[in-house]
């Protein structure tokens, strides 16, 4: 029951355009943040329109005031200085976490093969006592 009421929250989650407030899916394109950021004056989603080449270069804009009151776009900027900004602040958070995640599965690494040093050395400490347990009779 608790994993269908989780589920049910995801899929409103992420509804797209159900309700002003729903935080949405990720949309295509290869803007870092499409879908997450609103808008400061309105509070509306912004969206994102891809230009360039490739059509990979994007431009974060909100459309709110001009869909709602035919006036001119709220705000717009340019994606390639926020998306190179917020990717490297991620990875500046999520760096020391790596460094530690990798020290904690070498120090598991060594943990695994000590026990299993150690399994081989009771095996053969069993077979020697076998061997001389043996002799003996």
């Amino acid at each position: 029951m608790a994993e269908f009421e989780r589920n049910q929250r995801l899929f409103t989650d992420n509804a797209n355009g159900k309700s002003f407030m729903s935080r949405g899916s990720v949309r295509r394109g290869e803007g870092l943040l499409a879908g997450l950021l609103r808008c400061g004056h309105c509070g509306r989603k912004l969206h994102v329109s891809y230009s360039g080449t490739h059509s990979t270069v994007g431009r974060y804009h909100c459309r709110g005031s001009q869909i709602n009151h035919g006036g001119d776009p709220c705000i717009s900027f340019g994606g390639l200085r926020a998306d190179r900004a917020i990717s490297a602040e991620v990875i500046a958070r999520l760096q020391p976490l790596g460094v530690q995640a990798a020290l904690a599965a070498m120090q598991a690494r060594g943990r695994e093969h000590a026990d299993k040093l150690r399994q081989l050395e009771l095996t053969l400490e069993q077979a020697r006592y076998e061997a001389t347990r043996a002799r003996r009779r």
